[in-house]
């Protein structure tokens, strides 16, 4: 509808989230606008919706699409940016009883590296403390050792049965 030469622009949307509610005055024609973003809402002229369009902001300046401006395209830059390398980091050094204890609490019996006592703590025992500690490490050490050459002998077996019968291996 038409008003007195004005385009009615009650319930369209400029720029996707700012939606004309309703008109408010026909001298000068004013209509209230919503930003459906931050919820507020403003009166703003016939004139300057219609002059603005597309690229037309929120009056919120606490709302995001009220701080929106174009920015002008970056021009490539001919060089690639330098690649950042890291610093090479030091591993401490460790006894191998602590290389031990971390590879069977991880291995043997599964555990997450944070119940894994760390280095520091593990060279401060000493004596019974790092015996009771290694006691059961060396001996599932000890029962690995045992399953892998079960299963060197039981292979062993298994080629020479093959080749005593002539089965080939897949």
């Amino acid at each position: 509808m038409s008003l007195n030469s004005f385009i009615d622009l009650t319930g369209r949307r400029i720029s996707r989230n700012i939606e004309i509610m309703r008109l408010v005055g026909r001298n000068p024609v004013r209509y209230e606008c919503f930003c459906h973003i931050c919820l507020s809402s403003w009166v703003e002229s016939h004139a300057r919706l219609l002059n603005e369009g597309a690229s037309y902001k929120c009056h919120n300046v606490s709302c995001a699409l009220g701080r929106i401006t174009p920015r002008p395209p970056v021009p490539p830059t001919e060089k690639p940016a330098p690649e950042l390398v890291p610093a090479p980091v030091a591993a401490p050094k460790v006894s191998p009883e602590y290389t031990r204890y971390v590879r069977a609490m991880r291995e043997i019996w599964g555990h997450p590296e944070s119940s894994i006592a760390s280095w520091n703590d593990f060279k401060m025992l000493e004596g019974n403390n790092l015996k009771r500690i290694m006691a059961p490490v060396e001996a599932a050490e000890r029962q690995r050792e045992g399953e892998q050459q079960a299963r060197a002998l039981e292979l062993q077996w298994q080629n020479e049965f093959n080749q005593k019968h002539g089965i080939e291996r897949r």
